[in-house]
C-alpha cells in the first residue's frame, strides 16, 4: 500500500472539502494509498513527519495551493503533487 498525505483547507470552498472527506478518503483507499487527512495550519510545516510519502494531494483553493507548494519548495521536498480543486472561486483550476 502507498502512503500519502491529504492537505486540506477546513474553510476553502465554504467547508466542501471537509463535509466531502470521508468520500475523497474511500477513493484513494479503493486506489490503495493509506492515506492521513491533514487540515491545514498556515503557520506550521504540514509536512513534519510526513516526509517520506508517495503522494500529496492538497484540497483547497488558490491560497492553500500556493502554501503547500511554497512549503514543500522552503523544505527541500520533491514529493508527487495532486490536486482537488476545492476553493470558491477555483481559479487555479
Amino acid at each position: 500500500m502507498k502512503k500519502a498525505i491529504l492537505l486540506y483547507n477546513k474553510q476553502a470552498g465554504r467547508g466542501n472539502v471537509e463535509r466531502n472527506l470521508d468520500k475523497i478518503m474511500a477513493i484513494f483507499h479503493e486506489a490503495d494509498y493509506d492515506i492521513t487527512p491533514v487540515v491545514i495550519d498556515f503557520c506550521d510545516n504540514p509536512y513534519e513527519g510526513y516526509e517520506d510519502v508517495d503522494l500529496v494531494v492538497v484540497a483547497g483553493g488558490d491560497g492553500t495551493l500556493n502554501y503547500a507548494v511554497n512549503t514543500m519548495m522552503r523544505n527541500d521536498l520533491s514529493l508527487t503533487l495532486g490536486v482537488i480543486p476545492g476553493g470558491t472561486a477555483n481559479d487555479f483550476a
